[in-house]
């Protein structure tokens, strides 16, 4: 059994440990909460599957989802994570390398996965450097 909330990647995700989707459990998220999962739903939402005589053994928390800009809150997570234990897997954005959002991932230090995914930045945007404006001509079919 895994745990994971609807607002997130599930595919992607479930993928990186070839999950199904039967064993996914789909921890809802709110408006109230900025669409970030909920520790406290979380942790119960495990106790019940613990007497339930499930084994919770994976959260993934995300920072900063595409759809929603949703940011888990990393510390209260891995303290539910931790009372299991489960893996804790990190999705987080590229702009966490910025000053002022790293305290998004405050807690980050507590996961046993982290995976970024520049490609969202990256895909639209290229520095290139050539060592000289030449290359760049010839390339358009251009002469300098």
């Amino acid at each position: 059994m895994a745990l994971i909330s609807p607002t997130r990647p599930s595919q992607r995700c479930r993928s990186s440990w070839g999950s199904t989707p039967a064993n996914i459990r789909l921890i809802p998220t709110t408006m109230e909460t900025e669409f970030a999962l909920f520790p406290a739903l979380l942790r119960e939402t495990v106790v019940a599957d613990v007497e339930a005589r499930l084994v919770p053994l994976f959260v993934c928390a995300t920072v900063g989802t595409t759809s929603m800009t949703a940011v888990d809150p990393l510390k209260p997570v891995a303290d539910v994570a931790g009372e299991i234990p489960m893996w804790l897997h990190v999705e987080a954005g590229s702009a966490c390398i910025c000053p002022e959002f790293r305290h998004y991932l405050d807690g980050v230090e507590r996961a046993d996965s982290l995976s970024l995914s520049p490609h969202k930045w990256l895909i639209s945007y290229l520095v290139l450097l050539p060592v000289g404006p030449e290359i760049m001509l010839a390339g358009q079919g251009l002469e300098g």
